[in-house]
């Protein structure tokens, strides 16, 4: 290909490829071989020697190759090739799942084997990543096998061993810069009076299981393997073991009504998404019915809130209340959660009406303090946090501090806790009305977008940034730095959005970090899918649900490790094959669940079942015994996991027995 035949040079790559010394090529040691003249040659002269290569398939002259025939092909190089290993290969080759396979496919089939690098001589590898395009298609704002085989790991092994360190100590940072911008979406909860079980199954969620959803958007073109295998390996660790976890920490009384809604409706999710990805091909519609079943669930959720809350205050304005009123009040506060407020009582809001009169009557100057609120509020280290912790505690917050001090930078805080500022810092919040629609506009990709404003054409992100310093100003005169204006709720949306915008870039780059450990580690896709990434992305739901579990408040814990993988399982997938599909001119997606994906499906739909009758004969009281076995379950799940991907054990559907 490209060189002068020398068959003594041919014979000797043969003979270190053959690897064990048959005396034929398999077909992964064919790749091999074909990725060593790969190296060597350039994109011009490769490109014409494969198309010579594909006219001597393309039989009818039509510019197409049927699979059928492709499979042959593929027999021939190794017979030992079963048809389920033909059919995954094939599968794969065939991106679109036509039939047939086009040039481009052909091309990408000789080219696209970034994990052979790991086969290849230490000094080869770093050539081979730079020329085989499929190594650079998964980096965003940084390319890190480039970094691992050329940069940092071109010199030595040690100095190799050394960049896969660093790479792994990133994909923790990410994943814990994941955790704690995620904790900053809770502040709507008690601006809108959420319950625990709605609060659990919308704002805990959505708050959990966003980096979820945004890494499978994030790369939504790609092969769906990864993330399908990813939103169901995490479905299972959440409801299998964070949810055990929970009953473990603090045993309690489920509120039967509430379970049972959300198991059915996880049941019909898990079987909608199996049988509609089980032929490959999803449709449009298919995509949309996915996510209209989270819209029917969630609509569930609230307007059942939404009737028993107008019931509980019915009943609590009648003026005299027998016990039988009383017995059915109680019942029905604690099927809702709701807790309802006397005029005696005053709301968060209220109290925050209070304190700017009373602040407002007794200082003087609006801006007092301004400059040390501001220090303060920069700082990224909450001193209570820092002495209430333990050594290990302490080199976290160490640890997270560039972190933290990005998001102090950009992320409005409201906090409607124990301080009666509820995060407010006058300065501070008027730069962030500055950066925060700065960072929107690098996020959506705007940054560098212009347009014309009276025949001028206007930089949009310096138009953006006029108009913010127009707010900032009106700000500045209409607030006071020692009590929260009345606005400041307003804010709470702005945090919203950032954090947002935050978790959507970072997801983005998790799943560029994944996909280099794949290819150094020799992981399939399926398995990074469910392990790696999965738990990875699901610190949050850990970290939050048992800490919630310990404070008390086990029923919103235990609702958000339901309604957390129900919305990401849901939108994740429904989402992701609505955006492929839109992309094809049939409005077809094809979706592949990999080798992997059934084994996710049927021990989630294991954990689910085993939940629901447990608690069904155990009276709905969730037990220690009962989180015992179901982290059990789980575990049974990740060594069969395992054991399908070292090929000790077939993973289900794929017996590769020859036929």
């Amino acid at each position: 290909m490209g060189q002068p035949f020398n068959r003594q040079i041919l014979e000797e790559m043969i003979e270190e490829v053959d690897e064990d010394k048959s005396g034929r090529l398999e077909f992964e040691e064919f790749i091999i071989l074909a990725a060593k003249f790969i190296v060597e040659e350039d994109e011009e002269a490769l490109q014409k020697e494969l198309k010579e290569a594909f006219r001597l398939y393309d039989k009818e002259g039509n510019g197409y190759i049927p699979t059928s025939c492709l499979k042959e092909i593929l027999k021939e190089l190794d017979d030992q090739l079963s048809d389920a290993d033909l059919d995954g290969m094939i599968s794969e080759i065939d991106s679109d799942g036509s039939g047939t396979v086009d040039f481009d496919e052909f091309m990408e089939m000789m080219t696209e084997h970034c994990g052979d690098v790991m086969t290849l001589p230490f000094q080869d590898r770093c050539k081979f990543i730079s020329n085989i395009a499929e190594c650079h298609e998964s980096s965003q704002y940084f390319n890190y096998l480039n970094f691992i085989f050329c940069d940092v790991g071109s010199r030595s092994k040690n100095s190799y061993l050394l960049g896969v360190f660093l790479i792994c100590v990133l994909s923790l940072y990410l994943f814990a810069f994941l955790a704690t911008t995620a904790d900053k979406l809770y502040c709507l909860q008690k601006i809108l009076k959420m319950s625990e079980n709605v609060a659990g199954v919308t704002l805990l969620a959505f708050g959990n299981g966003s980096p979820d959803v945004f890494s499978s958007l994030a790369h939504y073109k790609g092969d769906t393997e990864l993330m399908y295998t990813e939103l169901i390996g995490a479905a299972a660790f959440v409801t299998g073991f964070i949810a055990g976890l929970v009953m473990i920490i603090k045993p309690f009384k489920i509120v039967a009504e509430n379970y049972i809604q959300d198991v059915l409706f996880f049941l019909v999710a898990a079987f909608l998404m199996d049988f509609c990805i089980h032929n490959q091909m999803y449709s449009l519609y298919e995509g949309i019915a996915t996510v209209m079943v989270y819209v029917a669930y969630l609509t569930c959720v609230i307007l059942k809130h939404v009737l028993m809350k107008r019931k509980i205050h019915k009943i609590k304005q009648l003026s005299s209340t027998d016990l039988r009123d009383l017995t059915k009040l109680e019942n029905l506060e604690d099927i809702a959660e709701i807790k309802i407020y006397s005029r005696k009582d005053s709301s968060v809001i209220f109290d925050n009406e209070i304190i700017s009169v009373f602040r407002k009557e007794f200082h003087d100057s609006a801006n007092k303090n301004l400059l040390k609120t501001f220090i303060q509020g920069l700082n990224p280290i909450d001193i209570d946090d820092w002495q209430n912790s333990h050594f290990l505690g302490k080199v976290l917050i160490i640890l997270k501090i560039p972190v933290t001090f990005f998001l102090l930078l950009f992320i409005p805080i409201v906090d409607y806790g124990e301080t009666n500022l509820h995060g407010w810092s006058k300065l501070l919040d008027m730069l962030h009305i500055i950066t925060l629609p700065q960072l929107v506009l690098f996020v959506t990709g705007s940054i560098e977008t212009s347009f014309y404003l009276f025949f001028v054409n206007v930089p949009l992100a310096a138009f953006v940034f006029a108009v913010s310093i127009i707010i900032s100003c009106v700000v500045y005169f209409t607030s006071r730095n020692d009590c929260p204006p009345k606005y400041h709720a307003i804010f709470a949306t702005g945090s919203f959005v950032g954090c947002i915008c935050v978790i959507y870039t970072v997801a983005k780059e998790v799943v560029s970090v994944m996909k280099a450990v794949g290819i150094i580690s020799d992981m399939t896709d399926s398995m990074i899918g469910l392990s790696i990434l999965a738990w990875g992305n699901s610190i949050g739901d850990l970290f939050s649900n048992i800490a919630l579990a310990r404070q008390g408040y086990q029923q919103m814990a235990f609702s958000a490790c339901f309604g957390g993988p129900l919305f990401n399982s849901l939108l994740g997938v429904g989402l992701t094959i609505i955006m492929k599909a839109l992309d094809s001119k049939d409005l077809f997606a094809f979706a592949r669940e990999g080798a992997m994906g059934p084994n996710c499906i049927i021990f989630l739909n294991l954990i689910l079942s085993f939940t629901f009758f447990a608690l069904l004969f155990s009276n709905f009281c969730a037990r220690k015994s009962i989180g015992i076995y179901m982290i059990s379950i789980y575990c049974i799940f990740m060594l069969y996991s395992v054991l399908g991907e070292f090929e000790i054990m077939h993973p289900y559907g794929t017996d590769h027995e020859k036929t």
